[in-house]
């Protein structure tokens, strides 16, 4: 019956049809209530339930499942109840105390809770899940410190299991405690000298704390201790990885599959590594082996699709994402993947569904408001991408990020301008042409802003009625500038004294001077400055 509980519909049938057969058994009742349970199937398990204890009343294990149902139909008296006559009929089974704590806890009686674990560990001082749970507890009220002492309790309780250090080892990682972790590692090695996991403990907390070095040798040393441990491997790839050393880290990574040619795991480091190396094809392969042993893992998916992506075969880079969210249907990052490669082939109204979809969950989530902005672009939604990056501002996780929205706004004006530009020259509209058009219309202004502000020198005006008289002129900086205020006085009295500064003017105006049909000829390695004015059909006409 229990191989089945993976599947509890089928299970509720096996048991239903048990009960034809045996009607009296409590113990097939109360399995059959956990399985409805299970299933949310709350009254009925209640009944089911009930059913066992009319058959045996002193059947404990029944009376802590109905204390489990009551739980969940949140009926604290009643179900504190039943765990007290569990408890009451099998006062030596710690996992019951268990059970009456994790209810105490759920309605916020946390010293109550706390009290009842402390009962179950002096009853079973050797079960390491009671004092997993009550720091656990500790932990969510905010008392890390009283956690960590819950842990080393379990250890000098139990002197010879790394139970205790390695899950207070997982604890302080967790909350990037790093050094922490590093002194626990060493205190366990101390007794334990030839302990291969405390190594690779070690190794991780030197790793977080960028001693890489020496989280290598700590790593090394475990594979020495232990040879058959894969995971010691890969630690060392890691760490190579780390220090850029790709190729002594896809070594390593062979030397595991070797070693552990049926775990996932092995596989997944290998493609890990040959995408940093942008290897993309072998890391594929690495990656598809590694589904292939576990097929229910959606962070290989995600990588597959993101070494599609890479490859640019986005419509496998889809599937692969769409795999990824069958098995993790809450994953953000994997939403947002899919969505980019689908704008990639351009399914722009299949990207934007994407983004409707998950943003019904995460509706603040700054990423995917600034992600689907931008497809209803795309869309030539112009407007509601605008107010789609005004929701998205006050949600930006960093003040930089504000930068994002700024940038993606459009100047809707602009925006009509082009499309009637576009439309006028036959030209089909699509948001790359509208942003080439709008990025065309402020080149044209520019340009034109350009020639206005060079015919708007001083020197504009007065060159080209200069060059009207003169036709040709050479001479030195000195030379010009004497020419220039000799024959203009009054608008260069108190313009620059250096001669430099004029020639310097002069080759600024030199473009819109040539379209006047004034040639200028100023090399900055020379000292001769020589002037020509050409007619229509561009001669140069003699003195």
């Amino acid at each position: 019956m229990y191989s089945l509980r993976e599947q509890p519909e089928r299970s509720l049938l096996l048991y239903n049809q048990a009960l034809r057969l045996f009607p009296a058994c409590a113990r097939l009742h109360e399995e059959r209530a956990t399985i409805l349970l299970e299933l949310q199937r709350y009254q009925e398990a209640l009944d089911a339930c009930n059913q066992a204890i009319q058959l045996e009343g002193a059947y404990a294990y029944a009376y802590a499942t109905k204390g489990q149902i009551l739980r969940q139909l949140r009926q604290m008296k009643e179900a504190l109840d039943a765990f007290d006559r569990a408890i009451s009929l099998s006062p030596d089974a710690g996992y019951l105390y268990a059970y009456k704590a994790e209810a105490l806890a759920d309605w916020k009686r946390y010293d109550e809770a706390l009290t009842v674990y402390d009962q179950a560990i002096q009853i079973d001082p050797s079960d390491f899940y009671l004092y997993q749970d009550k720091a656990e507890l500790l932990a969510r009220i905010n008392r890390d410190e009283d956690a960590l002492v819950v842990y080393d309790q379990y250890s000098e309780q139990n002197p010879r299991s790394f139970q205790g250090y390695r899950h207070k080892l997982s604890f302080l990682s967790e909350r990037k405690r790093y050094a922490d972790g590093l002194a626990t590692c060493e205190q366990w090695i101390a007794r334990n000298p030839r302990h291969a996991p405390a190594y690779e403990w070690r190794g991780r907390m030197l790793n977080a704390l960028d001693r890489k070095e020496e989280a290598l040798a700590c790593y090394e040393e475990a594979f020495r201790l232990n040879p058959l441990d894969e995971g010691a491997l890969l630690g060392q790839a890691r760490t190579l990885v780390y220090l850029k050393r790709f190729g002594e880290a896809l070594g390593i990574s062979e030397q595991a599959i070797l070693l552990a040619p049926k775990k996932p795991s092995v596989y997944k480091e290998k493609g890990d590594i040959l995408t940093r190396m942008k290897q993309y094809e072998e890391a594929l392969s690495a990656y598809q082996k590694a589904v292939q042993l576990d097929p229910k893992d959606a962070f290989v998916y995600e990588q597959i699709g993101d070494i599609f992506s890479q490859l640019e075969r986005f419509a496998d880079a889809v599937k692969a994402y769409d795999r990824a969210l069958h098995i993790w249907p809450d994953c953000i990052r994997v939403y947002r993947s899919k969505a980019e490669a689908l704008e990639k082939l351009k399914h722009y109204e299949q990207a934007l569904a994407t983004y409707n979809k998950v943003l019904k969950q995460n509706p603040n989530h700054f990423f995917l408001l600034v992600g689907r902005a931008g497809v209803l672009k795309k869309l030539l939604r112009y407007e509601e991408a605008n107010a789609e990056y005004l929701k998205a501002t006050p949600k930006a996780p960093q003040p930089f990020y504000e930068i994002i929205c700024l940038f993606g706004e459009v100047d809707l004006n602009q925006v009509e301008e082009a499309k009637a530009r576009l439309q006028a020259a036959g030209k089909e509209l699509s948001d790359e042409a509208i942003k080439a058009e709008i990025h065309l219309m402020h080149e044209e202004k520019r340009i034109a802003e350009l020639k206005a502000s060079l015919r708007a020198s001083p020197l504009f005006q007065p060159m080209c009625l200069l060059m009207q008289e003169k036709q040709q002129w050479s001479g030195t900086p000195k030379q010009f500038k004497e020419l220039i205020c000799s024959r203009f006085p009054d608008e260069f009295a108190t313009w620059y004294k250096s001669p430099h500064k004029y020639v310097d003017e002069l080759r600024k105006i030199a473009p819109e001077l040539q379209v006047e049909g004034i040639e200028v000829s100023a090399p900055p390695e020379t000292t001769l400055i020589t002037l020509a004015y050409q007619n229509s059909d561009g001669k140069t006409i003699a003195s």
